[in-house]
């Protein structure tokens, strides 16, 4: 399966905790990421581990099990308002899964994070985060920047709000992303912008070693020497035959005196 981001679920800008409905199609193995805007601490479902926070934005993950397929929705709590959002993401690499993350908290209206050095085809992620209800646009990465899509972007306007915003793209180079960022529609108070990165799937393919090949064809030539010379044998003449006789052997019985 190839590396993607299947579905988002979006929870609603709520007082002291948030439900986020499942991620459609979530099967057992799925890695999901939750995004909270919270301008306090969190407190998520049991068996979410935190990924990173930076400013009003914390990251949690979680391979989902039985229970997560079963489950309807997830909820997470915290002080305040709080809000969130789950990705639901296929075909990811099992042995490191999450190689690389970065994030950082300002006042600029175009915010921006040292970047990262993700694999091959990775998926990268931008997280915003902001206290003054601004819509967010220009996510790049300053090096081999790929075509951005949109996954959320949630102002929630009003006092003592986290507005929070995703977008993901899919990158081939694994050389250093450089510096990433987001701009915000006007200025901000306190932001966050944070990157990460998800590699794909371990590519089990591998070229014949050369050795393999030249042990393969001396291994076929001795098998096609061998037929070759038992099938000659069985063609030769053999070293003894049977003499007919010209008449036929008669034995008589002698009489007993």
């Amino acid at each position: 399966m190839a590396l993607s981001l299947a579905s988002v679920g979006n929870g609603s800008l709520s007082v002291g905790s948030v439900v986020i409905p499942k991620p459609t199609g979530l099967a057992l193995k799925d890695l999901m990421i939750a995004q909270i805007g919270v301008l306090s601490g969190v407190t998520p479902p049991a068996g979410w581990t935190s990924l990173r926070t930076d400013g009003n934005s914390k990251l949690y993950y979680k391979l989902a099990d039985s229970a997560d397929v079963a489950a309807t929705d997830f909820t997470f709590t915290g002080g305040g308002d709080i809000d969130g959002s789950i990705l639901r993401i296929g075909g990811y690499r099992v042995s490191d899964i999450i190689t690389a993350s970065n994030g950082a908290t300002g006042t600029n209206t175009t915010q921006s994070t040292s970047g990262i050095t993700p694999a091959a085809n990775s998926l990268l992620l931008i997280f915003t985060a902001n206290e003054n209800g601004r819509t967010v646009s220009g996510q790049a990465i300053a090096t081999s920047n790929p075509s951005w899509t949109e996954q959320y972007d949630r102002p929630n306007a009003g006092a003592n709000t986290a507005a929070i915003s995703c977008a993901s793209a899919t990158r081939p180079e694994s050389t250093a992303s450089g510096n990433a960022s987001a701009t915000f529609s006007n200025s901000v108070t306190a932001a966050s912008v944070q990157i990460v990165a998800i590699a794909p799937a371990e590519d089990v393919s591998f070229p014949c070693p050369l050795y393999l090949i030249t042990f393969y064809l001396f291994q076929q030539i001795m098998v096609d020497l061998f037929e070759a010379t038992v099938s000659l044998l069985d063609r030769r003449p053999s070293r003894f035959s049977n003499v007919s006789k010209s008449t036929p052997v008669s034995w008589d019985n002698e009489p007993k005196s």
